[in-house]
């Protein structure tokens, strides 16, 4: 592996980077691809990054380093596929909410494709989410695509929707 790291570096086809103001737990190395380079002034700068709210697969780059992820967002994931019924905390195939940079809660869906409706059967919230009505509509339409992804004709939402997200669940 690592001579094929090397020769992408020789190639110049990635670039290792350093990353500071983090803990250990996400120490390097660290490369990005050379197209990607001219980003991160543009990040730093800030001229080039637009929040948003997404949902995030259960297997995402982003979250696929437990440790980290609990590092960097104080969120703890665990995929509870394979857990026993009873020992599960959040739901079989759970997906975190990312808004903007910070994982905010998480969604438990299920597709029915007999009837195509989309079953979120539960949504949490971390103490420190957002908790606004903009932040509902957010979420809101990152369920929408969802849907559309999945070819759902509806989206139920559960009964227990998170206080502040509750008026912009409802529309779906």
């Amino acid at each position: 592996m690592y001579d094929a790291i090397d020769r992408l570096i020789a190639q110049e086809k990635i670039i290792r980077v350093n990353i500071s103001g983090l803990s250990e737990i996400v120490t390097g190395p660290w490369y990005i691809h050379q197209e990607e380079y001219p980003l991160i002034n543009r990040l730093e700068n800030n001229q080039v990054w637009s929040p948003g709210t997404t949902l995030l697969s259960p297997f995402d780059n982003l979250i696929c380093d437990r440790r980290r992820t609990r590092a960097l967002w104080e969120f703890d994931f665990s995929i509870e596929i394979y857990v026993p019924k009873g020992k599960i905390k959040f739901g079989y195939y759970v997906l975190p909410i990312l808004h903007e940079d910070q994982l905010i809660g998480r969604i438990d869906p299920k597709m029915d494709r007999k009837t195509g409706v989309l079953h979120i059967n539960n949504m949490y919230h971390k103490k420190d989410a957002s908790m606004t009505h903009r932040t509902g509509k957010q979420i809101a339409s990152a369920i929408e695509d969802l849907g559309m992804f999945l070819g759902a004709k509806k989206i139920e939402t559960p009964r227990t929707v998170p206080e502040g997200w509750r008026k912009a669940l409802k529309t779906l």
